[in-house]
């Protein structure tokens, strides 16, 4: 290959490669609970994405984590706490406790990450699987050790563990039109200031690494020689 077609592919292929690292973005996250019935969806939806958890106990508007100086609050997202948002969602065991994202945004994603803060009212582990779809098997990802303390009579505690997992090739690319679940297992115990960020598959990305290589190439072609004159 010469000199100018390696250097457009080089270039085509750093666009794919980089780009996509610095449009992670958050898709669904849930920081003010409120009392009561079976679902607590989403306080923030990115256009195209819905986000709804499936209760296996009752959740609680007071004694959640303020995000205050303890760590990740929501992520990278840049929403700050504020009066009000320090409810939380009690975990059950068997994974009843199922967060669903639906993504009809008309494009695939690879997810990013999974942000979430956490207390236990026992020592334990708590444990995070998913499933794509709504039936199957759960396929475990990980389990942590959130702080001990939590008490749900009380109102909980405002000091939560604050974890981030990593879900770029641990899940399969999220098409749209489809759903994954995820489960938190954890006996008794809390989660609060849930999000869930992507990275947008690079469809466009793509289309500019092919112009730009085409651009290089086309330039870097060699003009045609006229011929000579005749008399």
């Amino acid at each position: 290959m010469k000199t100018k077609y390696r250097s457009a592919a080089l270039i085509a292929s750093a666009v794919l490669t980089l780009a996509p690292a610095a449009q992670a973005s958050l898709l669904v996250g849930w920081y003010d609970f409120v009392e009561g019935g079976s679902i607590e969806s989403a306080d923030v939806n990115a256009t195209g994405f819905s986000g709804s958890f499936a209760k296996a106990v009752t959740s609680r508007d007071l004694g959640g984590d303020n995000g205050g100086g303890s760590g990740l609050f929501y992520g990278d997202s840049g929403i700050a706490s504020g009066s009000g948002n320090d409810g939380f969602l009690r975990t059950g065991a068997n994974d009843s406790t199922r967060l669903t994202l639906l993504n009809n945004s008309g494009s695939a994603v690879t997810l990013d990450s999974l942000f979430f803060d956490a207390a236990l009212r026992y020592n334990g582990s708590l444990g995070v699987s998913y499933r794509m779809g709504t039936s199957g098997a759960w396929v475990s990802l990980a389990n942590f050790s959130p702080v001990v303390g939590f008490d749900p009579v009380a109102g909980g505690q405002f000091d939560f563990s604050d974890f981030s997992l990593s879900l770029i090739g641990a899940v399969p690319v999220l098409g749209s039109g489809n759903t994954i679940q995820f489960a938190f297992n954890g006996g008794s115990g809390a989660i609060d200031n849930i999000a869930i960020t992507a990275i947008p598959e690079p469809a466009g990305l793509l289309a500019l690494a092919c112009l730009l290589g085409s651009g290089l190439m086309l330039r870097s072609r060699p003009r045609a020689i006229a011929a000579p004159a005749t008399a």
